[in-house]
């Protein structure tokens, strides 16, 4: 009886693999979906992505990134688009193997820093068009050419492109084994490159294997980082306490040197607030990579020491609201 399930199961699985194998010969020789690689008048569209990489595309909608041309703050730091300095590295045009600069694409610019801007290589003369990325297919279909580069989508230059002054930043840093900004801002996950279901797509993806790989969230307040990014220490000082922030990130805080970059420190005893502090890029308050804050606060009462600080450091936006990044305590000795 077992050996007969056995080779049932067998069977089955064989099945399944020639109609794959059948699948992935037609669907090889057809050109339906050549529109993935195209680029005429238009450039392909996330929601042809979508269709077959749903995770990542979901992550992708939530980020900055989709909102780099349409979001308000970028349209008022842009005077309604007219600074067209601004403009290519919100909507960048499908060449990003390209040594060249980037360049604004003609349309379909609120899809903003779309799949295509980072993985489509147009063709040339010498290769067709393909989409690229760090990892290998393991599916038995390819409905489009797939070209791997896994040195260019673990390189902080690639970020580096359009995040000009963070780069600088980061490359200027001194840390030993800095990691790269995909390590910190696109959290690692292990999962298969499409996640489709139902139908034939239920199939394919059955038989692809999942790799380590990157979510697409793009985060600029990452919230999965090892340590926190800063560490801090409290002392008393005559009739203060010194609180002194070191910043551990590989670039300052607050990042870059481009638009409105503003963090808030926050700090509070068991009583309430007690005092805030705005680090700013332009305004030289910013601290560095592996630099040091040094803050001295009164006492909020003359005959007592507080047990306790608690610092919230929060990114200041254009219009008033704050998205805080993270809550640390401190004892005072």
């Amino acid at each position: 009886m077992r050996t007969c399930w056995r080779a049932s199961e067998a069977t089955a699985w064989f099945l399944a693999a020639l109609a794959g194998a059948g699948l992935a010969l037609a669907l090889s020789s057809c050109g339906g979906f050549d529109h993935l690689t195209r680029v005429q008048s238009s450039i392909p569209l996330s929601k042809d992505c979508a269709a077959c990489h749903v995770d990542i595309a979901r992550e992708w909608t939530a980020s900055p990134h989709a909102a780099a041309w349409s979001s308000p703050d970028f349209r008022a730091a842009s005077n309604g688009y007219r600074f067209s300095a601004c403009l290519p590295c919100h909507a960048p045009e499908p060449a990003w193997s390209s040594p060249t600069p980037a360049v604004a694409r003609a349309g379909d610019r609120q899809e903003g820093v779309t799949c295509v801007s980072c993985h489509l290589e147009p063709a040339t003369a010498e290769s067709p068009a393909a989409m690229a990325g760090p990892l290998p297919p393991t599916g038995m279909v390819s409905p489009h050419p797939v070209t791997v580069r896994p040195e260019r989508y673990r390189d902080a230059a690639f970020c580096g492109r359009c995040h000009e002054g963070t780069y600088r930043q980061w490359r200027q840093a001194a840390q030993a084994d800095k990691p790269p900004c995909q390590q910190c801002h696109m959290p690692a996950i292990r999962r298969k490159m499409t996640q489709s279901t139902g139908g034939i797509s239920g199939l394919l993806v059955a038989m692809e294997k999942a790799e380590m790989e990157r979510r697409h969230t793009f985060d600029p307040l990452p919230r999965s980082l090892e340590a926190p990014p800063v560490t801090l220490s409290a002392r008393r000082q005559d009739e203060q306490i010194e609180l002194v922030l070191r910043n551990r990130l590989p670039h300052a805080i607050p990042a870059g040197e481009f638009g409105f970059r503003v963090c808030v420190l926050r700090v509070e005893d068991e009583s309430g607030p007690l005092a805030q502090q705005e680090l700013s890029a332009h305004g030289g308050t910013a601290v560095p990579a592996g630099g040091e804050l040094r803050w001295r606060l009164d006492r909020r009462d003359p005959g007592a020491w507080p047990a306790r600080l608690r610092v919230r450091l929060a990114k200041l936006h254009p219009d008033g609201r704050a998205s805080e990044w993270f809550v640390l305590e401190v004892p005072v000795p």
